[in-house]
C-alpha cells in the first residue's frame, strides 16, 4: 500500500469542517438554551438585561453600558441622553464594526427609529 505524504495525511477536507462546525453549532445552541433556561429560572428579565449591558462589548475592549457611555460620549452611563442611548443600542449587533464607521447611515436610520419607539417600550 502506497504511504500518504505530509500534504496528504493534513489535507484539509471541506466537508468534514462543515459538519464539524454544523455539530459545534448545534452544541453551542443547545448549551445556550440550558444556560437561558437557568437564568429565567433565577433571575427577572431586568436583572438579566441589567447584567447583559453591564457585560456586553461595545468595541474593541469596550465592556459594559458604563465604558461605552464614557468611551464614545465622555460621560456617565446614567447622563446619556435618549439619542445616546438609542446609538448605542444600534451598535450592539456589530459593535466593532460601528465603532469604525461612527458615521455609517444605517447606524444614524436606526438610532432614530429607536428613538420614536422609546415612547411606547415597555421595560420588564
Amino acid at each position: 500500500a502506497r504511504r500518504k505524504g505530509a500534504y496528504e495525511r493534513f489535507a484539509i477536507n471541506p466537508s468534514k469542517l462543515k459538519a464539524d462546525d454544523a455539530n459545534g453549532y448545534a452544541a453551542r445552541k443547545a448549551q445556550e438554551l440550558a444556560l437561558t433556561g437557568m437564568l429565567e429560572a433565577l433571575l427577572d428579565k431586568r436583572r438579566i438585561l441589567e447584567l447583559y449591558l453591564n457585560h456586553v462589548e461595545w468595541g474593541e475592549g469596550i465592556f459594559g453600558a458604563e465604558a461605552a457611555a464614557q468611551h464614545y460620549f465622555q460621560k456617565p452611563a446614567s447622563l446619556l441622553t435618549p439619542w445616546e442611548a438609542g446609538r448605542l443600542a444600534v451598535m450592539l449587533p456589530r459593535p466593532k464594526h460601528y465603532q469604525k464607521f461612527p458615521q455609517s447611515e444605517y447606524l444614524s436610520g436606526r438610532t432614530e427609529i429607536i428613538l420614536l419607539r422609546m415612547g411606547s417600550a415597555q421595560l420588564p
